[in-house]
């Protein structure tokens, strides 16, 4: 049976500060339901309606009519299924010399950011490293865009860039994406990466670009201003696993 405290904290979590406070985040629809599944995050409760669980049995899950998950869903249109989910503590990253990373700078789009981390788990990146207060990747709207993606890769927050020291110390070479730098057709390093990628409208912080001794640009042909950051993110990771460069 539903009770009146459930619903009160899946409506908190759609903050981020009640998620952290909480540590919980809440899942929707039976993609990222089969996902979870196989990930090492465990379901705090588990919300589905009655007709589908009569179809798809789940141990501890709790059956709801659809005007009750109307009122539990962060959607417009609630899913089948919904689940409370326990955030894992990460531990702080480790570089390794070979290894290819993505940093985000102050990404503010949710559906970017669950792109990115798409993109990322597509070409087996090892993580993303975010600052700048890039969005939160449990927001509703990066979870879905993820399609899965973010039970597999680590994502960490920074607000200090000195974690970038240990990836110095690594031997990694350092990629701004930047209109000044050099073609993405040019670029040969075959070492690893770590990858920056800058804000939707400004772009990559100053600080961070003057720790990059590498800059790349995809190459334009039509007259638009620029690309999505995710789309940029796309075509760079695949330039670099199809010339064997990651």
């Amino acid at each position: 049976m539903l009770t009146k405290a459930q619903i009160k904290l899946v409506s908190s979590l759609k903050h981020k500060k009640e998620r952290n406070t909480l540590g919980f985040f809440v899942i929707e629809g039976e993609k990222l339901f089969s996902e979870l599944l196989i990930s090492i995050y465990k379901a705090e409760y588990i919300f589905a309606e009655k007709s589908w669980l009569d179809k798809n049995p789940i141990e501890n899950a709790v059956g709801v009519s659809y005007s009750e998950m109307e009122r539990l869903t962060h959607l417009s249109t609630p899913s089948p299924i919904l689940a409370v989910v326990s955030i894992e503590k990460s531990q702080s990253p480790i570089a390794q010399k070979g290894d290819a990373w993505l940093a985000l700078d102050a990404i503010s789009d949710p559906g970017n950011l669950g792109t990115i981390v798409r993109i990322a788990d597509w070409f087996n990146f090892k993580g993303i490293l975010c600052f700048n207060q890039t969005t939160d990747l449990f927001n509703t709207k990066a979870l879905m865009a993820s399609m899965g993606s973010c039970f597999r890769i680590p994502v960490y927050y920074f607000e200090e860039f000195n974690i970038l020291d240990e990836f110095k110390k690594a031997d990694l070479p350092f990629v701004s994406t930047l209109l000044s730098g050099e073609n993405l057709i040019n670029y040969t390093k075959k070492e690893g990466i770590v990858l920056f990628i800058g804000n939707e409208s400004r772009g990559l912080d100053p600080l961070l670009a003057s720790k990059c001794e590498h800059s790349i640009k995809i190459q334009s042909w039509g007259k638009a201003e620029s690309l999505n950051a995710a789309v940029s993110t796309g075509i760079i990771c695949n330039h670099l696993r199809m010339n064997s460069l990651i």
